[in-house]
């Protein structure tokens, strides 16, 4: 049986650049640029949808805050916990890799909840305004990702016995 492997290689090298031992990564700073970009289209467009742009800016840190812990412990439970439960340390090493978007989702709808409930506001504007803020900044990490060279998908078998690609 023949396969057919297809790659793509990106000549970027993940670390843009390093101030004494601090490597900064370009994925590090697609985030930022995902974060800026999606504040600038959600100050303009928060009061079209209903959210105070005053308390977007109250919940934009424990919103963070959530977003990355809950991406890290959600990509920590589904790669090896075990191993992290014997190296408590690497739990928090994100210098190490390891983020997983589905945790992200999770940890700030939760925080947006949290914090309408506490603030006694209407979450659902705040949640439209945060949706549109992951919209625009999605595609950065992505970008950071590719450059990065994960999330890139699972070999795959593109071919049959005889060696006829199958679509």
């Amino acid at each position: 049986m023949s396969s057919v492997q297809l790659a793509i290689t990106i000549g970027i090298d993940p670390e843009a650049f390093a101030i004494g031992p601090l490597s900064v990564r370009w994925y590090g700073l697609m985030y930022v640029v995902g974060i800026m970009a999606g504040i600038l289209v959600v100050q303009r467009m928060a009061p079209r949808l209903g959210a105070s742009v005053d308390l977007l800016w109250d919940l934009f840190p424990v919103a963070l805050g959530a977003g990355l812990l809950g991406g890290r412990l959600y990509y920590v439970v589904q790669n090896e916990p075990l191993d992290y439960l014997r190296d408590p340390i690497e739990i928090v090493a994100v210098w190490h890799g390891g983020m997983a978007f589905f945790g992200a989702i999770i940890g700030v709808t939760a925080a947006i909840v949290g914090f309408a409930w506490r603030r006694r506001a209407d979450a659902w504007p705040i949640l439209d305004a945060v949706a549109l803020f992951a919209a625009v900044g999605q595609p950065f990490g992505r970008i950071g990702n590719i450059i990065n060279g994960d999330v890139i998908g699972y070999p795959t078998d593109c071919g049959d016995a005889n060696g006829a690609r199958r679509i």
